[in-house]
């Protein structure tokens, strides 16, 4: 269900999302910044995306692992594109316009879970990452194939 949350004390419903393909719990969700798009994520290797206009009638299905069926954790939206992260510690950007995983990012965590992965508020460029392993991890997206972070955070 989607909500108007613009007032803390009275939520209001603004539609109801039939759920494709949930394993359990939706893990993660965000809406563009057009307010026109919506994506999830559930517990499997698909991440759904929705026109606010159609969303009850139509999803497309994006498949981030054909190979392993693997838990999309988190999914935003990064400008055109989608970024995902996973359970085995991959970091991943979905171009729209190809409809394909444009990079992929692997081992992206020492241990073997990422928990959350998210754009930095006003830099096009630049993600964190946080995983079991208690380090907060900043990549610049036009560097990712390189695997190496600018920046991290240890102890968190």
């Amino acid at each position: 269900m989607l909500y108007d949350t613009s007032d803390p004390w009275n939520w209001s419903l603004i539609q109801k999302i039939p759920g494709a393909s949930i394993s359990h719990i939706v893990t993660d969700m965000d809406m563009a910044e057009d307010h026109n798009r919506l994506i999830y994520s559930t517990m499997n290797s698909v991440v759904h995306l929705l026109s606010i206009e159609t969303m009850s009638t139509k999803q497309q299905s994006l498949q981030f692992d054909v190979e392993h069926d693997s838990a999309n954790i988190a999914c935003k939206f990064f400008g055109k594109d989608i970024l995902v992260g996973n359970r085995r510690s991959e970091i991943m950007l979905y171009d729209l316009f190809s409809d394909k995983v444009a990079v992929r990012l692997k081992d992206a965590h020492d241990i073997k879970t990422l928990n959350s992965v998210a754009p930095v508020d006003g830099d096009p460029n630049l993600i964190v990452s946080g995983g079991d392993d208690m380090i907060i991890k900043v990549w610049d997206a036009r560097n990712m194939g390189t695997n190496k972070q600018v920046g991290n955070f240890i102890g968190h």
